[in-house]
C-alpha cells in the first residue's frame, strides 16, 4: 500500500505535533520536578539550622546544670 504524499505529510505533522506535546509535558514534569527539589532543599536547611539551635541550647542547659550542681 502506497501512501500519498498529502497522507505521508498529514502522518508527519502528527508527530511533528505528537513531539511538541510530548516535549512539552516533559517540560512541565521538569520543571515541577525542580520546584520540589528547590523546597525540599530549602525545608532540609532549615530543619539542619533548627537542629544545630537545638544543639546549642541543649548544650548551654547542659552546662548550666553541670554549674548548678557544682555550686
Amino acid at each position: 500500500m502506497r501512501k500519498t504524499k498529502a497522507e505521508l505529510i498529514e502522518e508527519l505533522d502528527a508527530l511533528q505535533q505528537n513531539y511538541a506535546d510530548e516535549k512539552a509535558s516533559i517540560g512541565q514534569t521538569l520543571n515541577a520536578m525542580q520546584n520540589k527539589l528547590i523546597a525540599l532543599k530549602d525545608e532540609n536547611h532549615n530543619l539542619k539550622l533548627m537542629m544545630d539551635q537545638y544543639e546549642r541550647t541543649l548544650m548551654i542547659m547542659t552546662k548550666r546544670l553541670m554549674e548548678s550542681r557544682e555550686a
